[in-house]
């Protein structure tokens, strides 16, 4: 060995003891930083360009129907008028059901329809309502649903997290004050189309749990909006009024979401791809959930192993390699 190559370096074990002492003050200071602000930062932008990256174009089993803003206008649809018109609002869910909708999710807020306003609905596929989750003086509290406790509904709060402006997480279950859980929105409808919509109903959607509540998930955002079958209100409002609608199928097997798509219902929200609307970023973490595309965060331990490993490798690289490139290893 030339002493270009190193022969006059030190023996490698001190060499070595060194680099550990430096690997490892370099890993406590790595393991510091992840929870600062600057890094954080750092990570999101990273996970933002793997979303745009992706370009993830798979067809999902996941069909949406919105009521647009012409929909909401509409003097014949919902004529601007707020609360949403319950009686207007189960006839799309028939008209959803007759096409052969599997699960249907509703997306609207019904904290100030009529009691029983769902009372007389005709559909043979489960629904799953949304609740709206407020947080008042650092509690969370669920909102009422239909003017009532909505107990024989099946239902679950939409549960996302918005991280500096834009909507990147979820929950798929929410502590509540009283140390309950309840399962999201999201979460309700996975239930349903597994077959367990009898965990649905009563007190059986609260849970009791002792631990730590559950983490956020990173949404895994489909770039490519087409992937989910799309319809708008007064689409299928004119659809249903036909002899063949039944026949035809249109939502066979489908998981349908319907939710709002106008201005007026404050619903939308800057995502990594930029603006969607909820009912839209529901989509996508249901997709996700269901074809087991969610985005999981390593947790500290993983760094700090990778970390180490990382570092004793250029420990070793940084000996062996000749000088002049042992400082850029």
């Amino acid at each position: 060995m030339t002493k270009d190559q190193g022969h006059d370096r030190v023996p490698f074990t001190i060499f070595l003891a060194r680099g550990t002492a430096l690997v490892l003050l370099a890993t406590a200071i790595a393991s510091v930083l992840h929870h600062t602000w600057f890094l954080r930062k750092l990570e999101l932008a990273n996970l933002d360009a793997l979303f745009v990256l992706s370009r993830s174009r798979a067809v999902s089993s996941i069909a949406l129907v919105e009521i647009s803003d012409d929909d909401y206008k509409d003097e014949k649809m919902f004529g601007a008028v707020s609360p949403l018109k319950p009686a207007l609002v189960g006839q799309i869910i028939e008209a959803i059901d007759a096409a052969g909708g599997r699960v249907i999710g509703v997306d609207i807020l019904t904290t100030e329809w009529p009691p029983n306003s769902v009372a007389n609905l005709k559909v043979r596929a489960p629904v799953v309502w949304v609740r709206d989750l407020q947080e008042i003086d650092g509690t969370l509290h669920l909102e009422p649903i239909m003017s009532g406790d909505g107990e024989d509904l099946c239902q679950g709060p939409p549960a996302l997290q918005r991280v500096d402006g834009l909507v990147r997480m979820y929950f798929r279950e929410v502590r509540l004050p009283d140390e309950s859980t309840i399962p999201s929105f999201t979460s309700r409808l996975g239930q349903v189309a597994g077959g367990l919509d009898e965990t649905c109903r009563g007190r059986g959607s609260l849970q009791r749990s002792g631990g730590q509540a559950e983490p956020t998930h990173y949404i895994s955002f489909i770039e490519d909006s087409s992937a989910f079958q799309r319809f708008s209100a007064s689409a299928i409002i004119a659809g249903s009024q036909s002899p063949e609608w039944s026949r035809r199928r249109l939502m066979k097997d489908r998981i349908v979401l319907l939710g709002g798509a106008y201005k007026q219902a404050r619903d939308r929200y800057v995502t990594p791809l930029g603006e969607m609307y909820g009912v839209e970023i529901l989509a996508n973490i249901l997709d996700s959930e269901m074809t087991n595309r969610t985005v999981k965060e390593a947790g500290v331990g993983v760094f700090i192993i990778a970390d180490v490993l990382l570092g004793f490798s250029l420990i070793a690289i940084a000996y062996y390699v000749p000088r002049p490139w042992s400082l850029p290893a």
